[in-house]
């Protein structure tokens, strides 16, 4: 189809132009918002911090254990403690057989061993000794903990000194979770493994979204560098036309 009257036609080198200069926008874009927060990762923290969204987990292919325990604030799954869903502790692949809050630590029961846990950030632990493997611990009415071996044997113990016992209490329950509880403890788990440093500097380089992603941004590359190219080529017609034009009108005014 002709062209209106008295309206140029785009030349194709400004159409190619014009098109790569709306692409390399959106691109810079997408590359300023996933790269200037890299320059700031410690001050942001993002080497520490971990993203909790299920979509990236299965981007990564993260897997998480099939089952998992919890007692009151405590989730055990793999070898990972979980206090309220936020701080976590690596540990032993071992089951859970209790936890008891004292407010400003916890005593937690893992397969007869006892774990003396802070739950202050960064969660820390250390190895509490006993005289019996628990499979049964609660608090006292003094305080103190109580820790059972599952049949007669009861000691209460300061934290520094054990006891022989016969006070009843009532021992911290464990529970098995599943659905809902279950996904997520699994999510929980899952969050532990990526670092928002990690994901910004995937999805900045474009491995976050695989191969194809990768030869996306390198043909973006590509495509700036066009811009750049036919920016050039251009200015350069734009000066020579400037030129003739100038040339054209002195030729054509008379002395």
């Amino acid at each position: 189809m002709q062209g209106a009257p008295g309206i140029p036609r785009e030349q194709p080198l400004n159409r190619a132009h014009r098109i790569s200069g709306a692409i390399a926008g959106v691109v810079l874009m997408y590359l300023i918002v996933t790269g200037v927060p890299l320059q700031f990762t410690d001050a942001l923290g993002l080497g520490s911090r971990y993203v909790g969204a299920g979509f990236v987990h299965d981007a990564y292919n993260l897997a998480a254990p099939e089952s998992a325990q919890k007692s009151g604030r405590v989730t055990r799954i793999g070898d990972l403690l979980i206090i309220d869903e936020v701080g976590s502790l690596s540990v032993a692949d071992a089951p859970l057989d209790g936890a008891v809050d004292f407010g400003t630590h916890f005593i937690i029961a893992l397969d007869g061993t006892l774990l003396y846990v802070d739950p202050r950030p960064p969660l820390r632990g250390e190895p509490l000794d006993s005289p019996l493997e628990p499979a049964r611990i609660a608090r006292s009415t003094a305080n103190s903990l109580i820790a059972s071996d599952g049949a007669d044997s009861r000691m209460t113990s300061d934290l520094m000194t054990w006891r022989a016992t016969t006070e009843t209490a009532e021992f911290a329950k464990v529970t098995t979770l599943d659905g809902a509880a279950l996904a997520d403890a699994q999510n929980a788990y899952r969050s532990r493994f990526i670092t928002w440093e990690r994901w910004l500097q995937d999805l900045h380089s474009g491995r976050f979204f695989g191969a194809v992603g990768q030869w996306l941004v390198s043909l973006s590359t590509l495509i700036m560098i066009g811009l750049a190219a036919t920016g050039l080529i251009m200015w350069s017609r734009q000066r020579r036309m400037k030129r003739q034009l100038a040339a054209l009108l002195r030729e054509q005014t008379p002395p």
